[in-house]
């Protein structure tokens, strides 16, 4: 009779003890400020092909990445498909690869380097996720910052450095990012880019011997740009992106052609691949770092004046 009465007293005690322990979560509960739920996978990649995105890479994760740009097609030229053949669609043609690492520190900070064989570029970025957009109410947008700076070591060929100080070779550039994942198939991005060269082959008005007055290459640019991805399965998505110029057009160093500081524009597709990003497209820039897919962009997309390309991502958790 006592073991029962005991049983009995204790098991209600438990109770007790539980069901205040309940009661102390729910009043706790009540006074936490709820978390904020975040939109994820804006786009699948920090970058969508040439142009960075608003994403960041995970907490404590690094990024290996290999980028390569083939030679122009040269569907620009009246080419035959002999033609074709013979230069493999530019595969034959002189390319660009760039190896890069790009490492994540808490979510937000990403900071990367890379080596460009385009113009032997060795650069560095810094990329912040300022504001990230959230499912309920609160942020219908997320916002990141970027700023890279990249330094030539070219000396033959259209090296226009010479011996130059070392200051004179560094570029920069500076981003905001604007984006908007708007279901779980449609993303978009808009933003504003500035780029600075230090020194440009031939800056400021010149005259020629015929009187004609060229203004000459700018050290500031400024272009208005633009990313979209559709997701079509869910390994698959395609992609665009494009840079509209607001710089007008430079000259090149002889001061004998009008260079059009063309639009930069891409058109590809994204595929997961288990733990690689695959990204193939089409693109009219030949360099793989924002000064020179922005402002050296020589051809046309609309007239032809493309190149395939593939980036290949690979992530690796620290």
């Amino acid at each position: 009779m006592k073991k029962i009465l005991f049983s009995t007293l204790g098991l209600c005690f438990s109770v007790g003890l539980f069901a205040q322990d309940e009661l102390l979560n729910l009043v706790n509960d009540g006074n936490q400020k709820k978390e904020k739920d975040f939109t994820i996978a804006t786009f699948k990649t920090t970058r969508l092909y040439n142009f960075h995105t608003v994403e960041t890479q995970s907490k404590r994760s690094l990024d290996f990445r290999i980028s390569h740009r083939f030679g122009d097609m040269g569907l620009s030229n009246g080419s035959t498909a002999s033609n074709f053949g013979y230069n493999a669609f530019g595969l034959d043609q002189q390319a660009s690869i760039k190896l890069s690492l790009e490492y994540c520190f808490d979510g937000r900070f990403q900071i990367g380097i890379g080596r460009c064989s385009d113009q032997k570029i060795v650069d560095g970025f810094a990329k912040y996720r300022l504001l990230r957009q959230t499912t309920t109410k609160g942020n219908p947008v997320s916002i990141t910052l970027f700023a890279g700076a990249y330094h030539s070591f070219l000396r033959t060929g259209d090296d226009y450095f010479n011996h130059n100080p070392i200051g004179d070779r560094f570029s920069f550039c500076d981003q905001i990012m604007i984006a908007r994942k708007f279901n779980r198939r449609f993303s978009l991005q808009v933003g504003f880019a500035y780029v600075h060269f230090n020194l440009v082959p031939m800056s400021g008005p010149h005259t020629l011997a015929d009187g004609t007055v060229f203004t000459g290459d700018k050290n500031d640019l400024m272009y208005i740009t633009g990313v979209t991805r559709y997701k079509i399965t869910n390994r698959m998505a395609l992609t665009a992106e494009y840079a509209f110029p607001l710089s007008g057009s430079n000259y090149n160093a002889a001061n004998t052609v009008n260079n059009t500081y063309y639009p930069t524009m891409a058109l590809g597709i994204d595929i997961e691949t288990g733990g690689h990003v695959f990204q193939l497209a089409v693109t009219n820039s030949f360099g793989l770092e924002e000064p020179e897919y922005f402002a050296h962009t020589t051809g046309n997309f609309f007239n032809a004046g493309i190149r395939l390309g593939f980036n290949i991502s690979r992530v690796f958790d620290l």
